[in-house]
């Protein structure tokens, strides 16, 4: 349940943050993009902490969510869940480092692009990089918050595996449907 919470915030994230590279550049082609972490280094921040996070780099809430998917897996012995949950670790923080990479410290191919890139010439919307912020910053308070945010995952995983509690609590119990 953590892992969920974790993906849904962060994922959002990156996509908000993709929306800002979009605007700042002029495309959403990695290949015409680079050079943001001069022009837009607010950008390569709100992309390096969410990144970072999905990768599941400690200390951020990634790691803990994976932590928390090996353990349950090794726990439970199911050694596929295991394998693969690592793999596709491995293959995220690949792809987040070739991002990072290509749009931030790469050079763009078309040198069209290029000229947008100068500080101050294309005007992020307030609006749109404010929220960006506020989800980027919910990400990081995932990490802050873990502790009891993990627990309280775990007491929802118990709930969704053992639903007869909420039904009675709706339907009332079987002592009173009974008596």
């Amino acid at each position: 349940m953590f892992y969920v919470v974790h993906h849904i915030v962060v994922k959002t994230a990156l996509f908000l943050v993709a929306g800002l590279v979009e605007r700042k550049a002029g495309s959403d082609r990695l290949s015409r993009v680079g050079g943001l972490v001069r022009s837009a280094p607010m950008i390569a921040i709100l992309f390096a902490l969410p990144a970072l996070s999905i990768a599941g780099i400690p200390p951020f809430s990634g790691f803990v969510a994976k932590f928390a998917l090996v353990s349950a897996g090794i726990e439970a012995q199911q050694w596929g869940i295991v394998a693969v949950s690592l793999i596709v670790s491995l293959l995220t923080m690949y792809v987040m480092g070739r991002i990072w990479s290509n749009v931030f410290w790469g050079q763009p191919e078309d040198g069209e692009v290029a000229d947008r890139l100068e500080p101050g010439v294309t005007k992020l919307p307030v609006l749109m990089t404010a929220s960006t912020v506020v989800v980027v910053g919910l990400s990081v308070a995932l990490l802050v918050f873990a502790g009891p945010l993990y627990d309280l995952a775990e007491r929802a995983a118990a709930d969704l595996l053992n639903p007869q509690g909420y039904i009675d609590a709706v339907l009332g119990s079987h002592s009173e449907a009974g008596g």
